[in-house]
């Protein structure tokens, strides 16, 4: 089990470089994989979420526990550390570049689609792009 009264129960992340990122996240009453999660409610949009992700790193998403994320940074690799990724943390963010998902948006209303109604190739084989945001921090 973990004591979730050791981990903050606000945290907040700024200069991310994507708008929807940034702002408030409140601690969930219970762990996801053993490490606290937070949640930024936003007013008639998608919550976002901040967790531990089983790759070792921390993720914000729109889904709790999604490998699909907006942010990533590698986890501190001290032993039995369950904190969030707070300041000062030895990695920098990996955040979607935003100019990318509004992109990937337009594909998903207009991509062709085959016989099938899946998305045509044109929407295919296109990586994400994600920027080191060397300004981004997480405090509480």
């Amino acid at each position: 089990d973990v004591d979730l009264s050791t981990c903050p129960q606000e945290l907040r992340i700024a200069k991310s470089g994507h708008p929807r990122i940034d702002g408030l996240y409140k601690r969930l009453d219970r762990p996801s994989r053993g490490r606290p999660c937070y949640r930024m409610e936003r007013d008639a949009k998608k919550s976002l979420y901040l967790f531990w992700y089983k790759s070792r790193k921390w993720h914000v998403s729109y889904e709790l526990g999604s490998h699909k994320n907006l942010a990533r940074v590698e986890e501190a690799k001290a032993s039995g550390r369950i904190q969030p990724p707070l300041e000062p943390h030895p990695f920098p963010w990996k955040v979607l570049a935003h100019e990318h998902e509004k992109e990937k948006a337009k594909e998903d209303k207009g991509g062709k689609e085959d016989k099938e109604g899946k998305p045509g190739k044109e929407g295919k084989g296109k990586s994400k792009v994600f920027n080191v945001a060397a300004a981004m921090r997480v405090t509480d």
